[in-house]
């Protein structure tokens, strides 16, 4: 599906199923308002007393229905970007509107001192709600209790390359879906190849996996993953992204809808040929500016004539609805593989297709700064001082 926009009939502009104005936003009452920063953020750099620690972005939900109560999860951000992450939980009522008193931040283990948690999932294995979530960099595993509570969460122990699939800057893939199949907990880790990996939360260590190249039936730049798989109609369903350059530094995310088998070697079959969300620029009102135009679906569930979208926009809000299965059918194309299938090691044998790369150095800075994301020790340490005196806090 092809528009021509105002710039002239010689540039194209897609289009997607759906836009993202199509969908309800999220409201923000109940919510995450405001977050205590830790004071040595305030030392070598000042910052804005009347918008320091004030949530001013909430956005990359995902939602699950769990014993009879909804649950959201999402990201919250303070100025300035992208240091203040947090990972917050509330119970959203039928009307899909946050409950009062029930919204709760999750204190989630990250490299930089519990700040970073960012990009939530859920995930259903057995009678246990998982959560999974990164800080930028590794991925992370959560138990949620009935009442939301948080049981345990860790730091996955393995960063993982797969040898031959990702290489140099590209060799972290943070949006892990992860997923209960027929051989146990699976991982969607790679889109294409689709990689998926078998999971020991326990361990937390990754088994044999399975790497099944196959052709995109569209012309569309590297896909990274999404929303966790959902099993429907003896097939998987999942949601993922691409993010294509649209010129000066600035990437538009599309969201596209695969569906790959239910049994090992879990090959890609289906694909929906037009994005179907697709993001759109917008004036910024917030204390940084907008880089990229971004759609991001954290959750996927299966409605009647339907799916359930979850999904933040422009990191700055949460939108969700319905996208009926009469617009995704006629563009649901198959796919096939163009190469033999890899098998990866056996269960507890991960070290021929897995390495771990070498731990971030420290900065070698005098007077290290809260914009230093890249040194561990300081946001290790303001870690630690946030903790112990309490300044994280919920509205």
């Amino acid at each position: 599906m092809l528009t021509h926009g105002k710039s002239g009939a010689s540039r194209p502009q897609e289009v997607g199923l759906k836009a993202p104005g199509d969908f309800a936003i999220l409201p923000t009452e109940g919510l995450t308002q405001r977050h205590r920063l830790p004071r040595f953020a305030r030392r070598p750099q000042p910052l804005r007393e009347d918008i320091t620690g004030k949530v001013w972005a909430w956005f990359n939900p995902a939602s699950i229905v769990w014993k009879g109560k909804r649950w959201l999860a999402y990201r919250t951000e303070c100025s300035p970007l992208w240091h203040w992450t947090r990972t917050n939980l509330v119970q959203l009522d039928a009307d899909f509107r946050p409950i009062a008193g029930t919204n709760r931040i999750l204190d989630l283990p990250t490299d930089f001192g519990r700040w970073g948690a960012e990009d939530p999932r859920f995930t259903i294995w057995g009678d246990r709600l998982f959560l999974s979530y990164c800080d930028g960099y590794r991925a992370g595993i959560a138990e949620i209790g009935d009442d939301g509570s948080l049981h345990r969460a860790a730091l996955l122990s393995q960063k993982v390359i797969v040898e031959g699939v990702t290489a140099g800057k590209d060799w972290r893939e943070k949006n892990w879906g992860l997923f209960p199949g027929a051989d146990g907990l699976l991982v969607a880790y790679w889109v294409n190849p689709h990689v998926v990996f078998k999971f020991d939360p326990h361990t937390r260590k990754l088994g044999r996996h399975y790497a099944v190249p196959w052709t995109v039936p569209v012309e569309t730049t590297v896909m990274h993953g999404g929303a966790p798989p959902v099993l429907h109609d003896g097939l998987f369903w999942r949601v993922v992204h691409s993010a294509p350059g649209v010129g000066h530094g600035i990437r538009c995310y599309r969201l596209w809808l695969i569906a790959f088998e239910a049994a090992p070697p879990y090959a890609p079959q289906w694909f929906c040929t037009v994005p179907l969300v697709i993001a759109e620029p917008e004036r910024s009102t917030r204390p940084e500016p907008i880089v990229h135009h971004v759609v991001f679906c954290g959750s996927l569930e299966r409605v009647e004539n339907g799916w359930l979208l979850f999904f933040g926009e422009n990191d700055v809000r949460i939108r969700y609805g319905f996208i009926e299965d009469k617009l995704i059918a006629p563009h649901l194309v198959r796919v096939g593989s163009p190469g033999p299938v890899s098998v990866g090691p056996s269960d507890g044998d991960t070290a021929s297709s897995l390495h771990t790369p070498k731990r971030t150095r420290p900065c070698r800075k005098r007077s290290c700064s809260s914009s230093c994301r890249a040194c561990r020790r300081c946001w290790r340490e303001a870690g630690r001082n946030s903790l112990a005196s309490g300044e994280t806090t919920g509205p």
